[in-house]
């Protein structure tokens, strides 16, 4: 029993460490100097779908600045990809990740919910993409304020307009 145990323990670890290897080489691969990264330790939502990773580099005239956070999300055939290289340092924790985790749902839902709008009114999303745009974004960052407790006024105000107009069939 102690074997099926600890045999299940290194598994999770070894995976982890794919993903943590891919994750920072994501980062390299944006940066000036990436033979001079340095790294903390990531963190990697729940899903699995997106991690936040503390990271330095030799700057252009060849000193290490400040310690900056990456939002880096899970691309097409489970390669890292970096969202944003100048991340909040609050997304490098467990809490802060899971809401960005949670932004990232609601704006794939939100990009579904809009184009099926879309098209049942004749539109296409092309036709439309900045408007579908504006809505995935303000779906995703009202997720992410009502993850944090935050004020969702103003996305909730901005995604209800959008959702009516796509109702009418308007861009």
């Amino acid at each position: 029993m102690k074997r099926v145990a600890l045999g299940v323990s290194l598994s999770v670890v070894l995976a982890g460490c794919g993903d943590s290897s891919a994750i920072k080489d994501a980062v390299k691969n944006r940066l000036n100097d990436p033979g001079s990264a340095i790294f903390k330790e990531e963190v990697i939502s729940k899903s699995g779908e997106i991690a936040c990773i503390p990271w330095n580099a030799k700057n252009r005239m060849g000193g290490y600045g400040e310690w900056q956070y990456a939002l880096v999300a899970k691309g097409e055939k489970s390669s890292w990809v970096p969202e944003d290289m100048e991340a909040l340092s609050s997304a490098c924790t467990r809490e802060g990740i899971e809401g960005y985790s949670a932004r990232n749902v609601a704006r794939s839902e939100a990009l579904v919910e809009a184009i099926t709008i879309l098209a049942g009114k004749g539109k296409s999303g092309t036709e439309c993409m900045s408007a579908v745009l504006q809505y995935q974004r303000h779906a995703g960052e009202l997720a992410l304020d009502e993850h944090r407790g935050g004020d969702v006024k103003y996305h909730k105000e901005r995604k209800e307009e959008l959702k009516k107009k796509f109702g009418a069939g308007q861009c």
